[in-house]
Formats: C-alpha cells, sequence, structure tokens
C-alpha cells in the first residue's frame, strides 16, 4: 500500500501521545491462507513477540511479549519487563492493543512480528494494521517472523472541539488576539531601537541591503532569508534574538523564536505580495505567531504592515514556495476592499497569527524602511516545513525542521527533496481555492469557524472546515458491518418498502441508458451499481472513501460476476478530477452521500468536470425543512440537527443554497422534487439497533426531507473545451 493513503491522521501538538494499534484480519475460508481450521482466535494465538521502532530515531518504543492470562481470550503486555503496563490484547477477528504508554511524536514506525512456529496453526495470515495516529499498512505474515515499515499522515486541518492554545500571558491580549489575529504591544526602547540599527549598519549582507537577483528570484527588498550569505544569516538572527528573547518571554505564553529576518524596502521599491506565512506546525488548528517590529515610524506611505483583520483561520491551508495562496484568483480585491493599515512607532511590535493574511506596499518615502519579522512557535511542538512535490500533487510531505533549517538552507533548495531532511510521514493536500464571495462569508463566520461551532443547518456554498473527510471515512471503517446487517447492500434511509423499487425508482430518475459510463460517487459496498449493471448496459466506476467499503463492494462485485462492468476504487470526492478524466462520464450518481461533503462547492464542480457535455447530476439526499417562519421551533430544530449531524458524520444542508450554488457553477435544472414513493424507516431502524446509535430527535415535527436534485452539464460552445488549470505558481510569499 502507497504510504500517501494513510487513513487516519493525528494532531501533533505533544511530545508524547497514547497510541492504540488494531489488527484486523481477513475473513477467508482459504486453507493456504489460515489453515484447515479458520480459526480467528488461533490466529491471534499466533503472535509471540511485538516491537515498535522509530523509523527515524531508531529508539525502540516498545517490545511486547504475549502471556496467556486466565482462559486465554485475552493477552497481559509486558513492555521492557513490566507486566500488565502496555495494556491489553483482545483476541477475535478485530485485535486491539492499546498502548498505555506515551511516546515520542509517531512519524514513520517499524513493526516486527514474531510468531509461535506451532505446526498447522497457519500457513500465511493476512490481516490490515492502523493505529490511532494515522499508521495503515496491509499485511502478510508467512512463516514465524514478518516487518513491516509503517508510515503516518499528520493532520492539516482545524479540529472539531479543539481547545484553543494560550498564547499570551495577559488576557486581554489574549482575547483581542483570538477575535482579530492580531496584537499591538510596545516593544524596544529608543535606545534599542538606535542599538539595533547601530548593529545592524554593521553587518555585510552579499546584496548590501540592496534588492538584487543573485537568489534567482526577482525581488524588491532585502529579506535575511534571501541573502547568499549564510554567515550574515547567522549574525543576523542572533542579533535579534539577543534583543527580542526577553520580549518574546514577557509576552507569549511557552513560546521561542524559530527564525527571524531583516526587511529593508530602499526608498521607490518593495512592495510584498499579499499572502499568508507558511504554515510552522503540522496541525494547521495551533497556532505560530510573527512578530513584525519597524525600527522607523511606518504608516501607508513607506511599507507599514497591512492586515486583513479576522482573516485568521478560517480556511485551512498550506501555502509555500510551491504552493500558492489560497485568495489568488482576488489578491487585487483583498488589497483594494479588504485591508487595514497598521500604523506604528519605531520599536512598536505586531503580534500576528501567521494565518493572518497581511500585504505591505512600496516604500515611497526618501528612507530606507527597515523592519524585523520574527516567528515564534510553541516549545512543546515540532516546528515542521511542509514540501510539496508536483509530481505527487495529492499530499504534502511534512518535514522535521529546527532553528538552524531557515538559516542554512537557500529558497531554491527547498524546490526540492533534499536527502538530509527529517520526514515525520505526510498530510493530504486539502487546498481549496475559494471565490472572493466565499471568502467574505468565511470572514464574516470567522468566530465561529476559529471556535470549531459548526452551524446545525449549512450553507451549501461554504465549507465546513471541521468537517473532517477523515473522520467520514473512520465512520464508514467503523459502521459499514452495522449498515450491511441494517440495510443490507443498499445504504439509504430515504427508500420504499422495495429495494428493488428503489433503485429502478433511481434508474428512471436520473435516464440511465445502455451504452452509459456513470460514476457512483459514495459507492458503498456497490449495491446499487450491481443492480444498475445486471439491468442496463452501462459501465460503472464506484468510489468510496472507505477501504471496509472497498474490500466489501469489490467481493459483491466479483461474486456477481460484474468485475469487467463495474470498477472499485477508494478514493475522496473532493478530488474527482484528479481520480478520473475530465468528460468522461454521462451520469454523475450521488446517492445521500454529498450530505458527507466539506466542501460542496469543490464536489459538484469536480463533478461537473469529468461529466460530458450534456451528462447529467442527480443527487438524491436529506435537506432540512425552512423554519424561518416559525422562529420559535429554530432553537429545537438546531438542537436536533447538531445530534444528527454529530451521530452520522455529516452537515445537513438547506436546499436553497444547495439549489444557487449548483446554478451559480453553471448546471442547468431539471427538477426538484421529493420522490413519489412513500419512504418507511423500519430499515434505519435496524441499522441503528445494529450500530448502537439512535438519533432520537425531540421535535415531532418533520426536521429533514428527502429530495432528488437532477440537472445537466450545458453541452460545449464550438470552438471552446473545459480544462482543469494544473500548474502550480512558484512564489516566494509568506517570508514575512
Amino acid at each position: 500500500m502507497d504510504q500517501h493513503e494513510a487513513g487516519a491522521v493525528t494532531r501533533v501538538t505533544s511530545p508524547t501521545m497514547p497510541v492504540t494499534f488494531q489488527f484486523e484480519y481477513a475473513a477467508t475460508s482459504s486453507p493456504a491462507s489460515v489453515g484447515e481450521n479458520n480459526d480467528t482466535r488461533q490466529l491471534a494465538l499466533g503472535f509471540k513477540r511485538l516491537t515498535i521502532t522509530s523509523s527515524v530515531t531508531g529508539r525502540t518504543l516498545c517490545d511486547i511479549d504475549f502471556a496467556a492470562r486466565g482462559n486465554s481470550a485475552d493477552y497481559v503486555l509486558s513492555g521492557f519487563g513490566v507486566p500488565e503496563e502496555w495494556g491489553t490484547w483482545s483476541i477475535g477477528k478485530k485485535s486491539v492493543i492499546v498502548l498505555r504508554h506515551e511516546f515520542e511524536p509517531p512519524g514513520p514506525l517499524q513493526l516486527a512480528f514474531e510468531a509461535k512456529p506451532y505446526a498447522g496453526a497457519f500457513k500465511a495470515v493476512p490481516f490490515t494494521v492502523t493505529s490511532s495516529v494515522g499508521h495503515r499498512q496491509e499485511c502478510l505474515l508467512a512463516g514465524t517472523k514478518l516487518t513491516v515499515r509503517l508510515d503516518a499522515e499528520f493532520k492539516a486541518a482545524c479540529t472539531v472541539g479543539s481547545i484553543p492554545r494560550k498564547i499570551f500571558k495577559d488576557r486581554e491580549l489574549q482575547r483581542g488576539f483570538a477575535r482579530s489575529g492580531y496584537a499591538r504591544v510596545p516593544m524596544l526602547s529608543p535606545t534599542e531601537v538606535s542599538r539595533m540599527r547601530a548593529r545592524l549598519a554593521t553587518l555585510k549582507p552579499d546584496d548590501n541591503f540592496a534588492p538584487n537577483d543573485r537568489s534567482g528570484f526577482e525581488r524588491r527588498y532585502h529579506c535575511s532569508f534571501l541573502d547568499t550569505n549564510v554567515g550574515y544569516r547567522r549574525e543576523a538572527h542572533r542579533l535579534i534574538r539577543e534583543f527580542f528573547d526577553p520580549y518574546v518571554a514577557r509576552y507569549l505564553n511557552g513560546y521561542h523564536i524559530l527564525n527571524s529576518n531583516f526587511y529593508v524596502k530602499p526608498p521607490g521599491t518593495g512592495e510584498f505580495e499579499i499572502h499568508q506565512n507558511w504554515p510552522a506546525l503540522a496541525d494547521l488548528n495551533d497556532t505560530s505567531v510573527t512578530i513584525w517590529c519597524p525600527l522607523v515610524e511606518v504608516d501607508e506611505t513607506n511599507g507599514a504592515i497591512q492586515i486583513v483583520a479576522g482573516s485568521h483561520k478560517i480556511l485551512p491551508h498550506v501555502q509555500g514556495p510551491s504552493s500558492p495562496v489560497y485568495f489568488k484568483d482576488f489578491c487585487g480585491e483583498l488589497i483594494d476592499k479588504y485591508l487595514k493599515v497598521i500604523a506604528m512607532s519605531a520599536g512598536e511590535a505586531l503580534i500576528f497569527d501567521d494565518s493572518l493574511i497581511h500585504w505591505s506596499a512600496k516604500n515611497n518615502s526618501d528612507e530606507a524602511r527597515i523592519a524585523i519579522q520574527i516567528v515564534c512557535v510553541p516549545s512543546d511542538a515540532q516546528p515542521v516545513h511542509f514540501f510539496f512535490d508536483r509530481d505527487k500533487p495529492d499530499v504534502f510531505e511534512v518535514i522535521a525542521i529546527d532553528e538552524d533549517f531557515y538559516l542554512t538552507t537557500r529558497l531554491p533548495e527547498l524546490m526540492t527533496r533534499q536527502p538530509h531532511w527529517q520526514s515525520l510521514g505526510f498530510s493530504k493536500n486539502r487546498n481549496s481555492y475559494p471565490t472572493e464571495r466565499q471568502f467574505a462569508a468565511l470572514l464574516d463566520k470567522g468566530d465561529a469557524i476559529r471556535s470549531g461551532a459548526i452551524d446545525a443547518i449549512r450553507d451549501a456554498r461554504i465549507p465546513v472546515q471541521a468537517l473532517d473527510t477523515t473522520d467520514v471515512k473512520n465512520y464508514y471503517d467503523e459502521k459499514t458491518a452495522a449498515y450491511i446487517e441494517g440495510f443490507g447492500d443498499v445504504f439509504q434511509g430515504n427508500r420504499p418498502e422495495s429495494t428493488e423499487y428503489l433503485l429502478k425508482y433511481i434508474v428512471d430518475a436520473a435516464n440511465v441508458a445502455d451504452g452509459m459510463r456513470i460514476l457512483d460517487a459514495g459507492c458503498g459496498v456497490c449495491g446499487p451499481a450491481v443492480w444498475f449493471a445486471q439491468h442496463r448496459n452501462v459501465t460503472v466506476e464506484a468510489l468510496t472513501i472507505s477501504p471496509v467499503q472497498v474490500r466489501e463492494a469489490k467481493q459483491l462485485v466479483s461474486a456477481r460476476g460484474l468485475t469487467d462492468r463495474i470498477n472499485v476504487r477508494e478514493g475522496d470526492f473532493h478530488d474527482l478530477v484528479d481520480l478520473y478524466p475530465a468528460e468522461s462520464f454521462d451520469r454523475v450518481l450521488f446517492l445521500e452521500t454529498l450530505c458527507h461533503a466539506r466542501d460542496y462547492r469543490r464536489v459538484i464542480e469536480h463533478a461537473k468536470r469529468v461529466l460530458k457535455p450534456g451528462g447529467y447530476l442527480y443527487i438524491k439526499d436529506y435537506y432540512t425543512q425552512d423554519f424561518r417562519s416559525t422562529p420559535e421551533l429554530l432553537e429545537a430544530q438546531r438542537e436536533d440537527l447538531k445530534k444528527l449531524n454529530s451521530v452520522y458524520h455529516l452537515v445537513m444542508p438547506d436546499l436553497a443554497s444547495t439549489v444557487d450554488l449548483i446554478l451559480e457553477l453553471g448546471f442547468r435544472l431539471k427538477y426538484v422534487r421529493e420522490p413519489s414513493y412513500v419512504p418507511v424507516y423500519d430499515l434505519w431502524k435496524k441499522f441503528e439497533l445494529a450500530a448502537g446509535v439512535a438519533w432520537n430527535p425531540t421535535l415531532s415535527l418533520e426536521l429533514i426531507s428527502g429530495l432528488e436534485i437532477f440537472c445537466s452539464k450545458p453541452e460545449a460552445i464550438a470552438g471552446s473545451t473545459e480544462t482543469l488549470k494544473t500548474s502550480v505558481e512558484a512564489s516566494v510569499s509568506g517570508l514575512g
């Protein structure tokens, strides 16, 4: 399995964490796989020893002996000679090791298994091992020993319900910073400003504080990091730390300086790109900050910093040397309409969240504008650099860095993977590029987004960043068996009594005809796809985010003899254009799956791109009832919907914003309607019983409605083609 396909992800903000490993054995009756008795208990009993080693440090994290306890239904795990210290091992098809000890942040790990070599137990055991911190590997234990490498995917997205870090020691500064993304504080005294300017004048950068092109990138200002003289860069950093370390300790709570720069704008030049700073922490919900301190008085005439107040943490995004800003399509509008000038005295400091959007104009004065930029990170967090490989655009590699990283690395070297870098794993590329209208809506809801709160009724036009698709994957990995027990192989809650009638209804509603190529986006275990292929001469691409569903779906397709007509693959429907060729489907179907989307706009826009001109999008899903005319019911509705969203890992949209988005994206609406059949909910109740979950709304009124949306992609205009922009812009934005 490719290491980039790691399923679960982890938030890395602490030097230690507990880890749970799960071992799931393949269900098979093949004697070649498990021996004559096919005893899943015997498979678990076969393990004798497990050693886990960090591939980064080489340190043994745990060394576990499996010793029988009681009736052999469970095991005591002893590590480093301490019995019952590491947790328990439960026997069964799904066996779980809970490691009670905490250890260093898990990058790639090496797991060494040793099995008991008693005769007849097994010839080869296929199983999958995953961990609570993002490792995943499919294994085959043949003989008595196996060593596998596990690569973890690090989380780079906002986390629901996360506790915000206390950044400032002062309560009022913290309160204002949380709301606006910045705080102004007095810092250097006039004497310190004079001393620092005098010391700076003795330093000898290669560009002599004047812009040049030696770095290989056009620039109009001096920046320490971009200078080619490493010795100067080190001296500049030491000088900045000498003056600013005491102020970092005075104002910030448990932070230290990671890197720093002098920025010098000569007269008449120096305009800087509008940008965010490069993220310095693996979890984008955590906070690194920049201290920006001018050594001259600044205002809008000489290049004062300008910020978009409240723009921090409204859209998780990794900007870097090879990945553009998320607002690349409306930079001009941001500069014209959203910026706030921060006029400052020499020595005053602006401390801001590194995700805050900021900019500075050129220096129109007669003197150089000198400023200091300092990035500070929490002392209990591992600082990182996100490396983007254009040959692997779906991921960022998370590189561990230290204070020396930016002092010795030149900007061109950040464009190529360096062999000495220490990898911590991979983070899925979830970058998205909203419109200005979407950005304005995100900015307006910034406080709610940063708090992790999700509005019970979502506006389909706005991404819900706190909804993580990894949570959806984990939900279906865990609950698919219960879905099969409750619903059979057709996972749909809005259905008539007859499943056969439901599927015939969908085929007719979506006008599916012989010869079509269909994408079932969120296919479950392929119950609908199998029926479509059995009753129409069609081919189906079946996509699911859950590897458990991929396995079940492939088994069903194979059992029905339809492997030549149905192709099942694992993937995220947010990334359809990366998974399928443009204009390759006659129909794209979302059968009660779109409600799990983090970003409706991205998903529907991608669906449009993979549809042929004249092809149709069919959505069958639930939508919230509009209670705006009865405001006394709104709060109760919201509470009930919050419970629904929590149980099923979704955020139910309202119909009006969904239709508006579909029309905005250029689809032609054929119909919006309720299905003509009478829905029954017996199978839904059966699923909830099997899954051990229940919604149980308090309002007796119907809160959600099952609806269908059918719309077409217009035929292509002669002489034009729809293309997907794939180029990645190189940028030096984010350095200051």
